[in-house]
């Protein structure tokens, strides 16, 4: 402690006088004079960082939230009665409308109007303007029940559903999931099997109980876990187009010659953050194999200007 001002000349007080100084002490403490008696201050540490608000965590995830569009190579699962409830859910039940599908019932046993409802949704899915979440490492920790998240990654499928479809029970060891990790989460996505979009989306589950493929897809947050484990309920999922599969379609559409230059990066799905790491790993062994070369540029003087010399053009 600093004493300031006091000393000999100030008068006695008696001995058994206590001084109390008590609060928020950030900088020195100084004596603005004599003091007499014991001294108690106390100084407690910093005072403890408010967690975040419900205002800063909402302003949060509104930020890491975007726009969820998807180009999709099959579109296997469309949960009809569940995306009629967002925004974009009646350009969807149009669609399925001019398919010609009875929307009040799941797509089994409705002929070739599922197939037909896949062709014109799934250009409908790249234009899509829904507002979610994207689940990864980093927003993981911020996810709560109810709120919509979209997500891309190979995945397994358990329990991959039989046919006649069923709707689930609500037990997860009978019930049809994909599963995956996002850091050292688990996510977990429940999907209804009777709104898978025809039979062929049902066999691509139990290749993927096989071996890992990957879905993208958007679904609403069911629970989270005291282990921090994610379960989502899909609206919507399915394979993302891949490159091989952007240029064949190119190749078997175009009436024109393919045009010089073009290379299998034009053909990226920019929609797919799986098919955009691919192509930055094939961009990146390119540039490792690019070799230097020397280019000499040789002028006419006379021609370029002429009478004078290059360097005073």
């Amino acid at each position: 402690m600093e004493q300031v001002g006091g000393g000999e000349g100030a008068s006695p007080e008696p001995s058994d006088v206590r001084n109390e100084l008590s609060g928020q002490v950030t900088g020195p403490a100084i004596q603005a004079g004599t003091i007499h008696g014991g001294v108690n201050i106390t100084m407690p540490g910093s005072l403890p960082v408010a967690e975040d608000t419900d205002e800063a965590l909402a302003e949060e995830l509104r930020r890491s939230s975007q726009i969820w569009r998807a180009r999709f190579s099959s579109v296997d699962l469309v949960n009809l009665p569940r995306v009629a409830m967002l925004t974009q859910g009646n350009a969807v039940a149009a669609a399925a409308r001019r398919a010609g599908l009875d929307i009040t019932r799941p797509f089994g046993g409705q002929g070739m109007a599922p197939g037909e409802f896949v062709r014109i949704v799934r250009p409908l899915f790249e234009t899509w303007d829904a507002e979610a979440m994207t689940l990864l490492e980093r927003t993981a920790d911020k996810v709560h029940r109810g709120l919509l998240v979209s997500f891309e990654s190979a995945m397994r499928c358990s329990n991959p559903p039989e046919v006649p479809l069923k709707e689930p029970t609500g037990v997860l060891t009978k019930d049809p999931h994909l599963i995956f990790p996002v850091g050292a989460r688990k996510v977990i996505i429940t999907f209804d099997p009777r709104w898978l979009t025809t039979a062929t989306a049902n066999t691509t589950l139990h290749e993927a109980a096989r071996n890992p493929l990957v879905f993208s897809g958007i679904g609403t947050v069911a629970s989270v876990s005291e282990e921090g484990n994610i379960r989502i309920s899909a609206l919507v999922f399915g394979q993302p187009e891949t490159l091989v599969q952007a240029q064949f379609e190119y190749m078997k559409n175009s009436v024109l010659p393919e045009p010089p230059g073009l290379t299998l990066a034009d053909f990226c799905n920019e929609l797919s953050s799986s098919e955009l790491l691919q192509l930055d790993g094939v961009q990146s062994q390119g540039r490792e194999n690019v070799s230097r070369k020397s280019v000499a540029l040789l002028f006419d003087e006379d021609k370029v200007c002429p009478g004078r010399s290059i360097e005073m053009c």
